[in-house]
């Protein structure tokens, strides 16, 4: 979706924040190696020194993952960090900035976990907190990418909104995953929010549903900040913002499911007509919040008929 120009920059960024993650979820190997390769990664991220002995560490260490994604993106650092030098100088000092204070972020979240090595989130703010570090930079990323793109983005207005734009999708993807998480042994809500199995699962989720609609609304905000010529990146971040819309109506419609650990997730044939609006609506900041409010009256209905 994104202009051909913009790609390379998002790909890349995208590539080495996948590789960060996989250091840090491969949680079947000791935690004290793996926050020793991020602190290596970040270093190298920071201060641009000679990458292959990082490369061939990471390749080292993909081997000891299960075959997939990460895997493979770890064992191909050495093209990373090549594709990173072939950068202009800003870009690349974009990149290396914001992707280097996620990892910076995740060996601090690293750091505060249980004996086990599991994330453990206390409260309402740690969880904020913790998605402004996993997706509210990466907003902010995206941000100065754009605004180097095209000098008429509104940077510092766009910056105010970034960090909701990236922690709303987050918010809705931790959401949706609960069910699995909880499989899977791991759990990226305070206890007090946690709805699976819970008693009062009903209000935990609404209430984690309230919180990312207004959220979304401020990504909505994002948006329509972007220049109205620049249809290409308006799509690229609409997008997935109507798509977590329509996940949060799923979720409020399919409460009682998502309560006892179902996966929700939208219906593959509505998402042809969702990314249809999508590109009808993203040509005016009108249109974008028509659709948005459509959405979100949904997603009332929904939850007028629960209760």
């Amino acid at each position: 979706m994104l202009p051909e120009d913009l790609r390379p920059s998002v790909e890349l960024a995208y590539l080495l924040l996948r590789a960060a993650d996989a250091i840090e979820d491969a949680t079947q190997l000791m935690l004290p190696e793996r926050l020793e390769l991020l602190r290596n990664f970040q270093q190298q991220l920071a201060h641009q020194q000679e990458w292959a002995p990082f490369a061939d560490a990471c390749a080292g260490f993909a081997v000891k993952l299960e075959p997939g994604g990460e895997r493979s993106v770890l064992s191909n650092m050495e093209l990373l960090f090549g594709s990173l030098e072939q950068q202009d100088a800003a870009a690349s000092e974009i990149i290396r900035s914001h992707c280097g204070r996620v990892i910076l972020r995740m060996i601090h979240w690293l750091n505060q976990g249980t004996s086990e090595t599991q994330l453990t989130l206390q409260d309402f703010g740690e969880l904020s907190d913790y998605m402004y570090s996993v997706a509210g930079i990466v907003g902010e990323l995206l941000t100065d990418l754009f605004a180097r793109y095209d000098e008429h983005c509104p940077r510092l207005s766009l910056l105010t909104r970034a960090p909701d734009f990236g922690a709303a999708l987050q918010l809705t993807n931790i959401i949706k995953d609960a069910g699995d998480d909880a499989r899977e042994g791991r759990q990226f809500l305070p206890e007090n929010l946690f709805f699976i199995g819970q008693d009062n699962g009903n209000e935990r989720l609404s209430a984690l549903i309230e919180l990312a609609e207004v959220r979304l609304a401020a990504a909505i905000d994002y948006i329509c900040l972007l220049p109205e010529s620049q249809e290409q990146i308006r799509l690229f971040c609409l997008a997935p913002v109507v798509l977590a819309l329509a996940t949060l109506e799923a979720l409020t419609r399919r409460a009682n499911e998502a309560i006892e650990g179902a996966t929700i997730k939208i219906e593959r044939a509505a998402v042809p007509e969702l990314l249809l609006r999508t590109r009808m609506a993203v040509k005016s900041n009108q249109a974008v919040h028509h659709l948005h409010a459509q959405l979100t009256e949904q997603i009332k209905n929904s939850r007028a008929t629960s209760d």
